[in-house]
């Protein structure tokens, strides 16, 4: 898929850079307002040092994103958490479908 062809510039269709990216054709038109692109009439081509520099642009952008984030020590463990919230509640006098498992004098029909 090299730049040769008339005038040096090979434009590639959807199907083509779609196989290029090893993404399926409605994934790149999801992602058309930010590709390179150009519009003849109704149709869509690229070419395809610019869907390179595109790429590349994704990966840094990626990586700064990741080294931006803060990264969270000691965090709480969610399994812990979970664990903690499932013995409080057996502890409780709840059965597994929720129930209490105490029965609470007073209350019967009303008369």
């Amino acid at each position: 898929m090299g730049d040769e062809g008339m005038g040096g510039r090979e434009y590639l269709t959807i199907q083509q850079v779609a196989d290029y990216l090893s993404i399926k054709p409605s994934s790149l038109y999801s992602k058309i307002a930010e590709i390179p692109h150009y519009r003849i009439g109704r149709l869509l081509r690229f070419r395809k040092g610019e869907i390179d520099a595109w790429i590349e642009t994704k990966r840094e952008n990626s990586l700064q994103i990741e080294t931006m984030r803060p990264h969270k020590k000691n965090a709480p463990d969610v399994n812990q958490i979970v664990r903690r919230a499932i013995d409080a509640a057996k502890s409780k006098g709840y059965n597994s479908s929720g129930k209490s498992d105490h029965s609470i004098k007073g209350l019967g029909k009303e008369r």
